[in-house]
């Protein structure tokens, strides 16, 4: 649901930058949980701290995210109070009126424009929210415990870091958005393998094939809603959010059926 309400308030705010800044925070939103439930104790050692204690810096957490958001909402309405303001100076100060031809905005091509980054945000979408946190326990499965959980550590860790590199670098063009996908589908179909077939390999690769694939996924999907909030139509990062929800969705029931009526993956 964040992408789809945040992100159209986003695109209000008149910077299309800010996306990036987006999923910068959605990765740090999944990262610091999982750093707090580390620092307080895994395989069933000692509790650094109380489950008390970590509900109350959850709770901490999201009373951050929600003043900041409320913060968002009062910048939203002191710009377009200024905006107004300007408008109705700038009408007053002028004593004729001359006649602009309006030149009507093309939905249509700009909508055509986005369809290769809506395709992209679909399919990066469905294997981040839902296809590899599902196979990932069948893939780690002939492994040890431990290649389980620093996998999907990982996983949540590179999220945040790989998206941040969006802002030095903008890999929001066709050919760039090509080739990042190519370069992601590489880890990305090496778990996939590895969670339908048992193969003999070093159990170092399966945690680095998925922070590989988490962080790659992340800047595929930052650099694709880059490229639509850069586009002129009216509600392009609305139809972005929705994409990564409906990405999300297909992955789930297709993973689904896979796995509970095709039995492919181990032990399924």
């Amino acid at each position: 649901m964040a992408d789809v309400v945040c992100m159209p308030l986003i695109g209000r705010l008149g910077s299309p930058d800010l996306v990036t800044t987006f999923y910068v925070g959605m990765g740090l939103g999944a990262l610091l949980p999982s750093a707090l439930s580390f620092a307080q104790g895994i395989n069933g050692s000692t509790w650094n701290f109380s489950y008390s204690v970590f509900i109350y810096i959850i709770c901490v957490l999201d009373a951050v995210s929600l003043v900041a958001y409320f913060g968002i909402l009062y910048l939203e309405k002191r710009k377009v109070n200024n905006n107004d303001e300007e408008r109705t100076r700038t009408l007053s100060q002028t004593t004729t009126e001359t006649k602009v031809e309006q030149v009507p905005v093309e939905v249509d091509s700009s909508l055509r424009s986005m369809l290769f980054p809506m395709l992209v945000t679909l399919i990066a979408s469905s294997f981040q929210n839902a296809v590899l946190p599902a196979i990932l326990p069948y893939a780690t499965q002939p492994f040890e415990p431990t290649i389980y959980s620093l996998s999907t550590n990982l996983f949540v860790l590179t999220n945040p870091i790989f998206c941040f590199v969006q802002h030095f670098y903008s890999f929001s063009s066709t050919i760039h958005l090509s080739i990042l996908s190519i370069i992601t589908a590489i880890p990305t179909l090496f778990i996939l393998v590895l969670s339908i077939a048992q193969l003999s390999i070093p159990a170092a690769l399966l945690p680095i094939a998925s922070g590989l694939s988490a962080g790659f996924l992340s800047l595929l999907r930052t650099a694709a809603a880059s490229r639509i909030a850069h586009s002129s139509h009216p509600k392009a990062l609305f139809i972005c959010g929705f994409m990564t929800q409906f990405g999300s969705f297909v992955g789930a029931i297709i993973i689904f059926i896979l796995a509970n009526a095709f039995h492919i993956f181990i032990s399924s």
